[in-house]
């Protein structure tokens, strides 16, 4: 993801778990990110689940926002803004009451090739994963999350640009920290981490 689109709106990534940003009001019967020339406005239903989110000012391209979507929602607001000539930039995967929901961000900034997929297991992430890489795409977004006792992911692959990269998956605490350290002493710097629970 350009630094164009980290500056613009970041969804806190390194606390995809959904922490609370405090009370919740029910204001629309239809979750949506509604953006005005003052600033933006978010709208959010009355609802177990929770969101951490950033926004900034700044000129940016055509953007839309959507949460709370299951994922027959996601993948229908997926294909009406692709069709669109958006692109997705960023997508949060997360359980609530057993079912998996959605938040995701959309922007019509120009862009190489990219794919998306979402609800993967970590076999099929793999697959997927190992697919795109061989096909010259590289990792841009992950979002690990939790459905029934299950992982699950959703992630974003394009095939802009890069210097050397990885990527794991899976990883208890103690693992994640073991590679931390192991790369950051190769130079690498974490750019995408998403911490999650079953």
């Amino acid at each position: 993801m350009g630094n164009n689109n980290v500056n613009r709106l970041v969804s806190t990534i390194v606390s995809i778990c959904l922490i609370s940003i405090g009370s919740t009001a029910v204001v629309s019967a239809k979750p949506v990110m509604q953006v005005n020339p003052l600033g933006a406005k978010l709208k959010v239903l009355g609802s177990p689940d929770r969101y951490a989110a950033i926004w900034n000012k700044s000129s940016s391209t055509a953007w839309v926002a959507r949460h709370g979507l299951t994922s027959a929602q996601y993948q229908a607001e997926f294909d009406k803004y692709v069709a669109q000539g958006y692109r997705l930039v960023q997508v949060s995967g997360y359980g609530v009451n057993g079912q998996d929901r959605y938040a995701a961000i959309w922007d019509k900034s120009p862009s190489t090739a990219w794919v998306a997929r979402h609800g993967l297991t970590s076999a099929q992430y793999q697959a997927e994963f190992d697919k795109y890489v061989a096909q010259g795409y590289r990792l841009v977004q992950v979002s690990g999350y939790g459905v029934n006792g299950q992982d699950r992911y959703a992630a974003i692959w394009d095939k802009s640009p890069s210097t050397a990269w990885v990527a794991r998956h899976g990883l208890t605490s103690a693992q994640y920290q073991a590679e931390f350290d192991k790369y950051v002493a190769q130079g690498y710097h974490l750019i995408n981490v998403s911490g999650y629970g079953k």
